[in-house]
């Protein structure tokens, strides 16, 4: 029999949705309806219990070391994974370092490889730092808990400077998506509250990233001489300009500090002088704070009750223990390094880290076997249909959304139609959170929420 089909305690747990006996308290989890109707993650469950095992297992491995750790970075020894944000983090490095390993026959022998950049190890601040911040972001915004607008000013100051506006503006000719979208965003908010404003510059910006324009068309439509100076660098400092310049504008900055355009920049992208993961990484590296993660950090213990010092270096010695755990099964004879590749001899007694992947993948394999998940409350085939009900209700915002979509990638849209679905897209697209958000509609989410008890990570 296929070792990966079995089916173990945990996995069969997971599979319908009953908590683990050690992980019982309740899920952070209120209104995620695109992610309960889109691609829940339920797996993730599974990840706690295993995160507690570790955690647990290195109490016993590493008694004093492992309870020092625990008492100094709000490990909670009785649920150190529990369903909240100080267990979220264990159980994130957890599943990260997991799936990170796959089974490779060499010669015959069986061996545990992965690419040690993949890793979210305390020798790998870089890794362990994107993956921090993913987990931050998703919490609070799974928490349903809001960050207050000092953030979001802090962080509209911080964008609006030039070591970190000139940087996102530069790399906009690497065609980088986010970032258009990010400086077209700042452009319409001041054609919002500036009627009949508009900028050629910008309008027709879209075209000359897709190459329908080349650099001097675009300089000619907006009426900017070169005086001989490179085009590239001249259209770069004219959209600095213009956009430094809209940031100046008070309804600009209320627009952008009362909704968090900027956090989901800052949280999620790799940006080396805006983002959360860099700034997260030069703590790890340093212990210094920026401003953005201070402010952050203040908003974050009132949410979570930790600090900055409790969650990253926390969440960097929770690494620690997990590689100790896994990797006290190996001798290093086992072990060897060929570039960034770290492979693991196995023996004919299985692993801890072996039987953690079996865990996972013959939970995989008995989730593909059957057609649907089973609610933990309720009965499947009505949470069948509040999902058909959920996308009936979205649809008309969402057909029409598509359809805009598709539009846009016309290679020869005029830039009047081209602005007139940009309009029309960020529209629909507000519209759709408006209708996600409706009491109708939390209501089927926060049901399917109840049915499925993940935590969508």
């Amino acid at each position: 029999m296929n070792s990966t089909a079995v089916i173990t305690n945990e996995v069969f747990q997971s599979s319908i949705n009953i908590l683990n006996d050690v992980t019982l308290v309740d899920s952070l989890i209120t209104t995620s309806s695109d992610r309960v109707i889109g691609q829940p993650d339920i797996g993730h469950d599974l990840f706690h219990s295993i995160a507690n095992n570790l955690i647990r297992k290195a109490l016993t491995i590493i008694p004093g070391v492992a309870h020092d750790i625990a008492i100094k970075y709000n490990i909670d020894i009785n649920n150190p994974s529990g369903f909240n944000f100080n267990g979220e983090r264990s159980a994130m490095i957890a599943q990260a370092y997991l799936k990170s390993f796959k089974t490779k026959i060499i010669n015959d022998q069986k061996y545990l490889v992965c690419n040690i950049k993949d890793l979210p190890s305390r020798s790998n601040n870089s890794r362990l730092a994107r993956l921090l911040a993913m987990d931050l972001r998703t919490s609070i915004s799974l928490s349903g808990k809001k960050l207050d607008v000092l953030f979001h000013e802090q962080l509209y100051k911080e964008f609006s400077t030039t070591s970190v506006l000139r940087p996102i503006i530069d790399s906009l000719l690497d065609n980088s998506d986010g970032n258009l979208e990010l400086i077209n965003s700042v452009y319409r908010a001041f054609c919002k509250y500036h009627n009949g404003y508009n900028n050629p510059l910008f309008d027709n910006l879209p075209r000359f990233l897709r190459d329908s324009i080349d650099a001097n068309t675009l300089l000619s439509i907006a009426k900017i001489k070169t005086y001989s100076r490179d085009v590239n660098q001249v259209i770069n400092d004219a959209i600095f300009d213009a956009t430094s310049f809209y940031l100046t504008d008070d309804c600009v900055k209320e627009e952008f500090t009362q909704y968090e355009t900027l956090f989901g920049t800052y949280s999620k992208s790799d940006l080396k002088n805006y983002s959360l993961s860099s700034d997260m990484q030069k703590y790890l590296n340093s212990n210094q704070k920026s401003q953005n993660l201070a402010y952050l950090e203040y908003q974050f213990h009132k949410m979570s009750l930790m600090t900055m010092e409790d969650y990253l270096t926390g969440s960097s010695n929770i690494s620690f223990l997990i590689e100790e755990v896994y990797m006290s099964d190996f001798d290093t004879s086992q072990m060897k390094f060929d570039d960034d590749q770290f492979m693991i001899l196995t023996s004919s007694i299985p692993s801890l880290l072996e039987n953690d992947m079996i865990k996972f993948q013959s939970y995989l394999a008995s989730t593909k076997a059957k057609d649907g998940y089973l609610a933990k409350n309720g009965d499947h085939n009505l949470t069948i249909l509040l999902r058909e009900q959920y996308q009936y209700e979205l649809a008309p915002i969402k057909d029409q959304l598509d359809f805009c979509l598709q539009l846009m990638e016309i290679e020869d849209i005029g830039e009047e139609e081209y602005l007139t679905l940009t309009n029309r897209i960020d529209e629909l697209k507000k519209e759709l959170k408006e209708l996600q958000l409706s009491p109708k509609l939390v209501a089927i989410s926060d049901q399917l929420t109840n049915y499925y008890g993940y935590c969508d990570l």
